[in-house]
């Protein structure tokens, strides 16, 4: 692209200088969860905003992209090819996902509850019984899915609504069960 930027009037020798020099664009790395990403050749400038970094690079530039995901998490989409041809402003977005997730259990009364997980890759767990009131906590894999049943002690009743079919743990999420004294009639005749 060629600018003018005057006129010159030849009325004898004279020296024009011209600098060309490459468009440049803008790379956009936007990144969800806890993670890095880098990118190959260094940008020729950085400006953060943030979970948003932007950078300058010549126009027709290859950038390798490499995201690497923090402890305890993964990589979950990278919505862009590596390496990536910078030929206009352009975007890319890294989603980090925990690899594991909190499931806490809070028990109200008395009664059991089971969980019974399955891993994302199929195979079932152990079942596992909480018998004691309060809140127990436990981890589970990113996408496992645990089966809940809630067994009321003896004279006590189920007061909270369970959701039928499994949790999906794809999340830190609190399950909050409630068993109430189950209450009787008693009616006199004389």
């Amino acid at each position: 692209r060629i600018e003018p930027s005057g006129s010159i009037t030849l009325n004898g020798d004279k020296t024009v200088r011209v600098t060309f020099r490459k468009e440049r664009y803008t790379l956009t790395v936007i990144t969800e969860g806890q993670g890095n990403v880098t990118l190959s050749p260094f940008p020729l400038k950085e400006a953060r905003q943030g979970n948003q970094v932007s950078y300058e690079y010549d126009d027709g530039r290859q950038v390798d992209i490499k995201a690497e995901a923090a402890l305890d998490w993964k990589i979950s989409t990278v919505d862009s090819p590596s390496p990536i041809t910078v030929d206009n402003d352009k975007t890319v977005k890294v989603t980090f996902r925990k690899e594991r997730y909190l499931l806490r259990v809070t028990i109200e009364g008395e009664g059991t509850v089971t969980l019974s997980p399955t891993s994302p890759q199929g195979g079932g767990l152990s079942p596992e019984k909480i018998t004691k009131q309060g809140t127990e906590v436990r981890q589970y894999e990113d996408g496992s899915k645990v089966e809940v049943k809630a067994e009321p002690a003896p004279h006590w009743e189920v007061t909270t609504r369970l959701t039928p079919g499994p949790i999906i743990v794809d999340k830190d999420s609190e399950l909050r069960i409630t068993f109430s004294k189950r209450k009787y009639t008693l009616t006199l005749r004389w």
